[in-house]
């Protein structure tokens, strides 16, 4: 999947990185906290400017960049309409006039 970071500049992440996207979005979190894959992929991700990264003194914080947020919005608000359509209950039925 593609993530706009800036205008004209896009991102490829895969979907096991998007999962930690979506479970680190919210608020910063720290390097200590994670396992040690986590931390390659929260690594991984600061590199290609997904998160931002403070260094402290004995250890790596990490927080969603702000700029790729609205962009995040709008991809994880397309997913949840794809999964709705796949998995709607009035699927096949007609509407009412």
């Amino acid at each position: 999947m593609l993530i706009y970071i800036a205008p004209k500049a896009t991102v490829f992440v895969s979907h096991s990185d998007l999962d930690f996207i979506k479970t680190h979005s919210k608020k910063t979190f720290r390097a200590s906290e994670l396992t040690e894959t986590d931390q390659q992929i929260a690594k991984r991700l600061a590199d290609k400017s997904i998160f931002v990264r403070k260094k402290l003194d004995n250890d790596v914080q990490y927080l969603l960049n702000r700029y790729i947020t609205k962009s995040l919005r709008t991809l994880l608000m397309h997913e949840h309409n794809e999964y709705s359509k796949k998995h709607s209950t009035s699927h096949g039925l007609e509407k009412r006039k």
